[in-house]
């Protein structure tokens, strides 16, 4: 078995993509160390219909804010119960499939810088730092380390952000950077 299909069984299984426990692991944590654990199902589950509601506005033309789409710290769970487990394995699965391509779309063996705009509590940061633990565990990147940038509006995501990637061993910095950006533009108004 060569070192591309060892990694894509750690990525897929049985043709599924797969959810490692430890990625469920991680969420819980980030909801239990940020003290949301309180929450009930039903205002997860209330605050996850009225976050589906808002996407079909969205995709429907509306314009929607952040600041209205994750208002409250149930609004933040039910994405990370949700959203996070749909689009974290599709990420890695985009990598594997680029990978067995002979495509390298991240460059080995550095440290690599990744800028997420738009952030949210990590989902593509998380997804491409697993993605390279788990390839160093079949030889590919085995010394890569990441330094990452983020900007996120919601402060509620960047707890969640930080959190969850704070003890990432791929994980060499976190650096938020919208505020960097913020004091920048507001200096040269004044």
């Amino acid at each position: 078995m060569t070192r591309i299909e060892n990694l894509r069984r750690r990525i897929e299984e049985e043709g599924q993509l797969y959810i490692p426990e430890y990625v469920s692991e991680r969420v819980r944590n980030c909801i239990n160390d940020l003290g949301w654990s309180s929450y009930t199902d039903d205002c997860i589950n209330d605050a996850w219909r009225e976050l589906k509601r808002e996407y079909g506005r969205i995709s429907g033309g509306d314009r929607v804010t952040a600041e209205e789409l994750y208002r409250t710290e149930c609004h933040i769970i039910a994405y990370l119960r949700y959203y996070f487990f749909l689009n974290y394995p599709v990420i890695r699965w985009i990598l594997q499939k680029n990978l067995e391509n002979g495509i390298e779309i991240i460059p080995g063996n550095k440290v690599i810088k990744i800028l997420d705009f738009g952030a949210g509590p990590g989902t593509a940061s998380m997804a491409i730092s697993d993605f390279l633990e788990d390839a160093r565990g079949t030889g590919i990147y085995e010394n890569a380390k990441i330094k990452l940038y983020f900007d996120e509006g919601r402060s509620l995501f960047g707890k969640c952000y930080k959190n969850m990637l704070g003890g990432h061993e791929r994980v060499e910095s976190i650096r938020y950077i919208g505020e960097i950006g913020y004091r920048a533009s507001s200096q040269k108004s004044t």
